[in-house]
């Protein structure tokens, strides 16, 4: 129903961009688009201003202020555009468009769908931060597609600044969504321990008297052939069960000993063709450290990334700043032998 619910904003769009024709729709689907953008990645900049509000009205400002920043830009827009088209009759291609019917609505069907993707996009992002259920709705449906659509809306934007930039866009989603989820963590109010009452002597039992010992026969009874063979089957069959148990019990885990240290990092989670989703997920791994103890400041190593829907995995390089605050580097003394990677260091000051 999520899926759905999204192509059907896009379709209603289409058909408003069809009715209204290049080029009002293409000034439509600039306004939204430049409103769009700017309501999300200004969010770092207003987004503290908020610390102000009561935490218990705080969840839907994540919701509430993308929209409203959103409307408001698109709202100037709007008017600085058809401000601009009254002081420069020249700039508006209307009276082009109106000699070719059929380009007119096939653009601005296209400019339709294009606006309709932006509104769709922040619309389920918005969504999927109120605290409350949504008939109809799947609450990570919706952050998966709002995130998603966002991102790639986004890269469109970007096509030609650096891969940096979008990286941090994903970073500042995946901190956004956690900052979210601590605010709306609902406080667990501790209980005092139950007092147990203390238990009342118990009354002696009466003593009964011992029965006497049956007689036991001490002769010795001779062992036969079939009761000799008989016996060996039992004892093997149960040497045979308990090997079963031992093999059957988990293995412990092997624990190294030494100069070790553990980090965090975000991976993020790929489609089944190995495609970034826009979605990240954190993982934790040892580094066995260089014989003088030092910490590597920048490591390169193969990561096994999440594939979503499956347990299929991916293994890609990566490389992580062992001193940067999100790898929350920390020296141990033992580590399991599965936990410790192996890596190269790039860079060691």
């Amino acid at each position: 129903m999520t899926a759905v619910l999204f192509y059907i904003i896009i379709v209603v769009f289409v058909i408003c961009g069809a009715k209204k024709e290049a080029p009002d729709a293409g000034y439509d689907f600039f306004s939204v688009g430049v409103a769009v953008f700017l309501s999300l990645w200004l969010a770092p900049l207003y987004m503290p201003l908020t610390a102000t509000i009561p935490k218990e009205h705080l969840p839907y400002v994540y919701s509430i202020t993308p929209v409203l920043s959103a409307a408001v830009l698109f709202g100037v827009l709007k008017l600085l555009v058809n401000k601009l088209l009254d002081l420069y009759p020249r700039l508006d291609s209307a009276p082009s468009f109106a000699e070719h019917p059929m380009t007119a609505k096939a653009a601005g069907a296209c400019y339709g769908a294009a606006t309709g993707y932006a509104v769709a996009s922040i619309l389920f992002f918005a969504l999927s931060f109120l605290p409350v259920d949504i008939p109809l709705l799947d609450k990570e449906q919706l952050a998966e597609r709002g995130d998603r659509s966002v991102l790639t809306f986004s890269a469109k934007v970007n096509m030609f600044s650096l891969r940096n930039w979008n990286s941090a866009q994903r970073k500042y989603l995946a901190k956004h969504r956690e900052d979210y989820k601590k605010i709306n963590a609902p406080e667990e109010p501790s209980k005092p321990a139950p007092k147990t009452p203390s238990p009342a002597p118990a009354a002696p039992a009466p003593k009964k008297p011992a029965a006497p010992a049956p007689e036991v026969s001490t002769a010795a009874v001779p062992q036969t052939a079939p009761h000799r063979f008989a016996s060996k089957a039992v004892n093997a069959a149960a040497a045979n069960q308990r090997r079963a148990v031992n093999a059957a019990a988990p293995a412990q885990k092997k624990m190294l000993k030494g100069n070790y240290g553990t980090f965090q990092v975000s991976l993020p989670i790929l489609d089944n063709y190995g495609r970034p989703t826009g979605m990240y997920d954190k993982a934790t791994f040892g580094v066995a450290l260089p014989a003088d103890g030092s910490v590597p400041e920048t490591i390169e190593a193969i990561l096994p990334h999440k594939a979503r829907g499956g347990n299929r995995r991916y293994r890609r390089k990566v490389k992580i700043d062992l001193t940067a605050k999100e790898a929350k580097f920390t020296r141990v003394g033992s580590l399991t032998a599965e936990s410790v990677i192996k890596y190269t260091i790039v860079n060691n000051k």
